[in-house]
């Protein structure tokens, strides 16, 4: 089934993101371990987290950021811990989303219970789990945290890619300037006025769009395809296009400024 893919990205240009936990350690230490890839040089940029809490989360990720350089596209699965208010409350978005708008980065969910559409980030936490957390016993968060930072060094100086030709992530961004996120900045307080969001979706026989509870009905042959909805911030509107980029449906879409 034809699907909304852009051509091979460049490094730097779309990462994928994800979340692995609840892990805990000896003595019920819970933690969750945000991982960032680069689709374009396979960096990864990660950090642990003891809470979940929208800023801890926002924080979190502006750090990666920090080292491993902004994005034009983010893409996300679809939890709240990423998007924002729960369903049917559609009009709300988290403050990563808002970050995302504020930097300029568009905010890409890919479509539910597909998580192999963020692949790249899927791998990677599988390889995370296998050849680093399950080979060695953490005595507390510190520690975890120390080694997972050496982990992700090595992965990103040594391991090399044969969609990269051999080369080593860092190896990719030789000769290359990523888009730096200043030590100072501060994510915002509300959604910005700015930016778009995506949200990639297969409609199926009963012919709806879902976006995180505002449902949309659209032509009848638009079933079984994968349609791409794309949120105006600014203007609070919404169109919808097709694998071919033609626009299908152009409606408002009310969002609030506030975040959750």
């Amino acid at each position: 089934m034809p699907y909304p893919i852009r051509v091979a990205p460049e490094p730097g240009t779309t990462h994928q993101i994800d979340m692995i936990g609840p892990r805990h350690l000896f003595g019920a230490a819970k933690f969750h371990t945000l991982n960032l890839i680069d689709v374009g040089s396979h960096r990864v940029g990660n950090d642990i987290v003891t809470e979940t809490r929208p800023a801890v989360l926002v924080k979190a990720l502006c750090g990666i950021w920090g080292r491993v350089g902004v994005p034009s596209v983010a893409q996300f699965d679809n939890h709240a811990n990423f998007r924002g208010g729960i369903p049917p409350a559609w009009q709300y978005f988290s403050p990563i989303v808002a970050t995302c708008l504020d930097l300029d980065v568009t905010a890409r969910f890919i479509p539910v219970r597909e998580p192999w559409r963020n692949g790249v980030v899927e791998h990677f936490n599988d390889v995370w789990d296998k050849s680093f957390f399950r080979t060695e016993v953490f005595n507390n968060i510190d520690h975890l945290r120390t080694e997972n930072s050496a982990f992700v060094e090595f992965h990103n100086t040594h391991h090399r890619y044969s969609a990269h030709a051999g080369s080593t992530p860092n190896q990719m961004w030789t000769n290359r300037l990523f888009t730096e996120l200043p030590a100072d900045y501060q994510p915002p307080s509300r959604l910005p006025a700015k930016g778009r969001i995506e949200v990639v979706r297969y409609i199926r026989s009963n012919r709806e769009l879902s976006l995180f509870g505002k449902r949309i009905t659209l032509a009848e042959n638009h079933i079984h395809q994968y349609v791409t909805a794309i949120i105006k911030v600014r203007s609070r509107k919404l169109i919808v296009v097709d694998i071919n980029g033609e626009i299908i449906h152009d409606s408002d879409f009310n969002l609030s400024r506030e975040l959750r």
